[in-house]
């Protein structure tokens, strides 16, 4: 009621529109992606395929034929359901979070990206050895150490559930080849904090990570590799509006550690303190107060057409931005073993200050949904 005209309105989620040589509009994503010294690592996005209808696309190794294990491309991101899945994860795993909240200009990539595409919307993903078959592919002819893998079952782990017949081979491919899989702790699906008729909350908030259903999703509970969780943060200042209160507090849609040791099932020789799951977490954005993520959510690249960028939630993100921070340990560091690099990782977790709003949920609960918590950057690489 302050303007008489509105002239225009500017999203940081826009693209950047310019005149063309014939006066008509050329869209375009605002910023462009100088591709890494060719020792830089290589990132392998176990996905939907990375869209090289992006800026992404001077960075990815790969042909669309090769590493395409569902037959429509692997540089082709058509899982319109979430704007581009794949192409998220890469754009985080390739730049971390340089395009938040400034996605204009010259963008350095800290790493290569390798597309394999296992899942499309539609089909079932893909069968557990033919991504066991290609992550062992992809390893001996392009030398890449660093997957990340988003795809979980649907289900959630029954509490003190033995561990896959997949996330054990997961554990045997990280022994055998000296990898590192980035794995997502998966999500708690919406429809257990809202309604799905009303859209009414229905969250005690964070209480619930007491229940069953917060359990991690298989293969997280691989040991030898890396498992994310998310903490509400999104790399913006001043939004707090979020579910979580402080950026720092584990998101309401993390999932937790599906062992209970405390239950007496396990005697005091057979417990291991130093065994956690997640590992850590990091930032992955939140919903408002009514599920939404527009606002608080992490803002990441899209694949679907006319539309540049977009907001959502997930340990999907969360598990690439820490791939992200690995290729820059390989970069400083290249004779480390990728268990080191998981252990300088982990040991530069930080544990948030909680406060009393968790008082109302166990300490052993709590400590199975942060993991070690959350990691440092600096201390991590130098």
């Amino acid at each position: 009621s302050n303007f008489d005209i509105i002239h225009s309105v500017n999203s940081s989620l826009s693209g950047v529109i310019r005149p063309g040589a014939f006066a008509t509009p050329l869209r375009e994503f605002g910023f462009t992606v100088i591709p890494p010294d060719e020792t830089a690592p290589s990132i392998g996005i176990l996905d939907t395929g990375v869209s090289d209808q992006t800026p992404l696309a001077p960075v990815i190794l790969n042909t669309n034929a090769q590493y395409d294990l569902v037959g429509s491309g692997s540089r082709v991101d058509n899982h319109d359901g979430f704007r581009g899945h794949g192409t998220a994860v890469a754009g985080f795993a390739a730049l971390g979070s340089k395009l938040i909240p400034d996605h204009t200009g010259a963008k350095a990539a800290d790493a290569w990206i390798v597309a394999i595409k296992i899942f499309q919307d539609g089909r079932p993903r893909v069968a557990d050895t033919s991504i066991l078959q290609t992550i062992r592919t992809v390893q001996r002819d392009r030398g890449t150490r660093i997957f990340v893998l988003t795809v979980s079952e649907q289900d959630h782990k029954r509490t003190d559930s033995s561990v896959s017949a997949f996330a054990y081979s997961l554990d045997l491919l990280a022994h055998e080849l000296n990898i590192l899989i980035f794995i997502s702790g998966g999500n708690v699906h919406e429809s257990y904090f809202f309604d799905p008729v009303s859209g009414a909350a229905r969250h005690n908030y964070p209480n619930d990570f007491a229940q069953e259903f917060t359990n991690i999703k298989s293969p997280a509970e691989s040991m030898n590799n890396f498992t994310v969780g998310a903490c509400a943060a999104n790399f913006e200042t001043g939004i707090t509006t979020g579910i979580a209160i402080d950026e720092t507090f584990p998101a309401i849609y993390t999932s937790k550690f599906h062992y209970n040791f405390h239950n007496g099932i396990l005697s005091k020789t057979q417990r291991n303190k130093y065994l956690k799951k997640p590992d850590v977490i990091y930032n992955g954005g939140d919903w408002d107060n009514t599920g939404n993520p527009s606002l608080v959510g992490l803002k990441h690249i899209s694949a679907r057409t006319g539309e540049y960028f977009s907001k959502n939630t997930g340990t999907s993100f969360s598990a690439p931005l820490m791939a992200n921070l690995a290729a820059k340990i390989c970069k400083n560091y290249p004779d480390l073993r990728m268990q080191s690099i998981k252990a300088l990782i982990i040991n530069s977790a930080e544990t948030p200050a909680l406060s009393t709003f968790f008082d109302g949920l166990p300490k052993a609960v709590t400590k199975h949904v942060l993991g070690f918590c959350i990691p440092n950057h600096s201390e991590c690489l130098y």
